[in-house]
């Protein structure tokens, strides 16, 4: 059962290598039911394939919050 558990992730983790190849700029958005390792996958995709990386938890972050980050980011591509 474990085998086939690292397969479904390798899987997984070579179609975001694949999007990551082709994706012309557009967004990924990785969905699926809870505790199935969406999170893991998409942390370890992004800290192996880019320096700089922004997480947001839409289940824990506030509309708040989200604003401020959204001025962080926009200051920083200006």
């Amino acid at each position: 059962m474990e085998q086939k558990v690292i397969d479904l992730k390798r899987d997984d983790y070579n179609k975001l290598i694949e999007w990551k190849n082709n994706h012309n700029n557009k967004v990924l958005l990785v969905e699926g039911a809870t505790q199935v390792g969406k999170t893991y996958l998409a942390k370890k995709f992004t800290s192996e394939n880019y320096s700089n990386v922004i997480y947001i938890n839409l289940l824990e972050e506030s509309g708040e919050d989200l604003l401020a980050i959204h001025d962080v980011i926009r200051e920083e591509l200006i």
